[in-house]
């Protein structure tokens, strides 16, 4: 579904610009383009950099998923086919699309330097 312009509508957006903070200091800081896929995208990026402390470029490469809260999901294409049948034989209609784009800035408290990626 696509969004017209027209008088009386309001734009959707969806930005999210996120800086997240450990002990009170800066950690990174991060967002996106790409619409309704913003919010999905940015989680997948903190999911794996301060969830899983996986490095901040290793974070923004791994393969993204998107959904708007039905049992439709969009799978990078680079997701392994066996997850695109396990959501299938779970009830899921899977297609696959592109992530909204993502730049990140972080900053490691252990080696005392900053990084930074996007894709």
């Amino acid at each position: 579904m696509q969004s017209v312009a027209a008088p009386g509508k309001r734009p959707l957006h969806n930005m999210c610009p996120t800086i997240v903070l450990k002990d009170g200091k800066p950690v990174c800081a991060l967002g996106g383009h790409g619409g309704r896929k913003i919010p999905n995208a940015v989680f997948d990026v903190l999911s794996r950099y301060v969830g899983l402390d996986h490095s901040l470029a290793d974070a923004l490469a791994a393969p993204r998923v998107h959904t708007e809260g039905s049992n439709s999901v969009v799978l990078e294409p680079s997701w392994p086919n066996t997850v695109s049948e396990h959501l299938r034989s779970v009830g899921y209609t899977v297609t696959q699309g592109a992530s909204a784009g993502v730049n990140a800035v972080g900053f490691d408290q252990r080696s005392g330097q900053f990084q930074s990626a996007s894709r």
